[in-house]
């Protein structure tokens, strides 16, 4: 359960249960600091990785990098608003959804 709080300054800080006083901009940049050194970190761990020498590699090798490959599609997937993620939209009418599951019951009741 989250509650908003307003405060003498005008911020509204994003409060829950914990007494988070954080504003919602701090909280967000907190994250978003973190974010990018993870990105980063990634980023640095595969370029390393570039020079792959085929006389060590094995499969559990190929199998670590198919779940890496797996997670990061599934983030790309949902910052993009892709493949399962994507909205989609009634032909009939300018109304979207989150799902097609969403898209069928908007049918069935307005159309």
């Amino acid at each position: 359960m989250h509650t908003r709080i307003a405060t003498t300054d005008g911020a509204t800080p994003m409060t829950n249960r914990t007494r988070d006083t954080r504003t919602a901009l701090q909280a967000y940049m907190e994250h978003h600091v973190e974010v990018t050194e993870i990105l980063e970190r990634l980023l640095e761990h595969y370029r390393n990785h570039d020079d792959a020498d085929a006389t060590t590699l094995n499969w559990g090798d190929v199998g670590s990098i198919a779940h890496a490959h797996a997670q990061l599609r599934e983030l790309s997937d949902w910052a993009f608003s892709e493949v399962e993620h994507a909205e989609v939209a009634c032909l009939r009418c300018p109304a979207t959804f989150g799902s097609s599951a969403e898209l069928a019951a908007h049918h069935r009741a307005a159309h």
